[in-house]
């Protein structure tokens, strides 16, 4: 039976203008047309019909970096069935804010694999996954105390990718510089060779596969667009020289603004060792000046938010992270495209999602106000549909 959505005002994903008075209609999982009243055929028979009343209909949301699941590997067998139960239910709601697709950053066991399975299949409620299993570092490298796979030297991180690989992965992430939280490093210090990124590099890519990594400091991001990685997450200390190759190789930033701005926060409040209150101030200062160099320079930005952890949970987050890319002079169309078609570009999934466009996956977002004209206005949820089926209506529950 299809499902008719009329009296809707369309943002389509394209950075077209936005579409009065549209029909958007859905036949099994996908969209068969999209277009103005009076100019789309209704289907005979008895299709649902939802009045979405001046409401703005959108793609549904993306978001290129958060994680389900984030206990440290090495736990019992017991505690890996209840992070994994509790990644389900991270997933229950990551779909009642509107994201259906998720690029996760780490994972430390295969329970990760076993959501993708369960939300694919539609035995659990869930976002689409894409995955980059354990994230690889050298010894003692950034998140090793979360389980990453520990690698050192070019043949030990192609032995490490290739496991990733073999598990499932979709991505293979590369910890090519330090972070913030960890009290014994600096979070611009490099951590792997470009010989290392590239061979992390290389495997996934004769797999048809793409790398992502974390990076902070210039020089490790030169590290990485000298190995050919595709897409960098943070970007916290970047340089010119390194905006302008990243537009030039055409390297995607999923800056995750509001993970650091959170610490910020919480460091203020004096719920963050002050060791991480004055990493973040220094960190968010130049993230701001790293995301509007990135801008201006033309690189290709989608969005993402770090979340998932204790302090920073995953669902509402990704509208912080809009919201604060609208703030650091990103146009409000530019930012819901961050979040849909070059969400869609960055994770090679444009055939079937990140557009409204008919022959597309029905993942829909329809939201009360106009996130056009108010970035802000993306958090008035109504209605989210995954692959033409409703997953969430505002008052009906979850």
């Amino acid at each position: 039976m299809a499902i008719v959505i009329k009296g809707a005002r369309l943002f389509d994903g394209t950075g077209r203008a936005p579409l009065e008075r549209a029909v958007v209609i859905i036949e099994g999982q996908r969209t068969s047309a999209v277009g103005p009243e009076g100019q789309i055929a209704i289907p005979a028979g008895n299709a649902t019909v939802i009045d979405a009343g001046g409401r703005m209909v959108l793609p549904a949301l993306m978001d290129c970096h958060a994680g389900l699941i984030r206990e440290p590997f090495g736990i019992t067998q017991k505690e890996i069935a209840a992070s994994t139960l509790r990644g389900a239910a991270r997933g229950r709601r990551c779909l009642d804010v509107g994201v259906t697709t998720l690029r996760t950053y780490h994972c430390a066991h295969e329970g990760i694999f076993a959501l993708r399975e369960a939300f694919a299949s539609g035995e659990l409620e869930g976002p689409r996954l894409l995955l980059a299993g354990r994230a690889i570092s050298g010894t003692g490298g950034h998140g090793w105390q979360f389980g990453n796979r520990e690698a050192d030297g070019a043949d030990e991180v192609r032995k490490a990718a290739r496991e990733q690989l073999k598990a499932g992965a979709d991505w293979i992430k590369l910890m090519a510089t330090g972070g913030v939280l960890p009290p014994n490093e600096r979070a611009g210090d490099e951590q792997m060779t470009v010989e290392e990124l590239r061979a992390g590099v290389e495997e996934a890519h004769k797999k048809g596969r793409f790398a992502l990594a974390h990076i902070s400091g210039a020089q490790g991001a030169r590290n990485c667009i000298a190995a050919g990685v595709d897409s960098f997450t943070h970007g916290l200390f970047l340089e010119e020289d390194v905006v302008r190759d990243m537009k030039a190789q055409g390297v995607f930033l999923v800056p995750t603004l509001s993970a650091y701005t959170r610490l910020l926060e919480l460091g203020k409040k004096r719920e963050m060792p002050e060791y991480v209150y004055q990493k973040a101030q220094l960190a968010v200062a130049s993230h701001k000046r790293s995301f509007q160099m990135a801008l201006a320079a033309g690189v290709k930005i989608a969005a993402g938010t770090d979340s998932g952890h204790s302090h920073y949970p995953i669902g509402e987050s990704i509208f912080s992270e809009l919201e604060i890319m609208n703030e650091y002079g990103m146009a409000p169309m530019d930012v819901l495209m961050s979040a849909t078609s070059r969400a869609a570009e960055l994770l090679r999934l444009t055939d079937d999602l990140g557009t409204l466009e008919a022959g597309k996956l029905a993942d829909i977002l329809i939201v009360e106000g106009d996130p056009v004209a108010k970035t802000s206005e993306i958090r008035k949820t109504w209605m989210v549909f995954k692959e033409g089926r409703v997953v969430f209506k505002q008052g009906a529950g979850s």
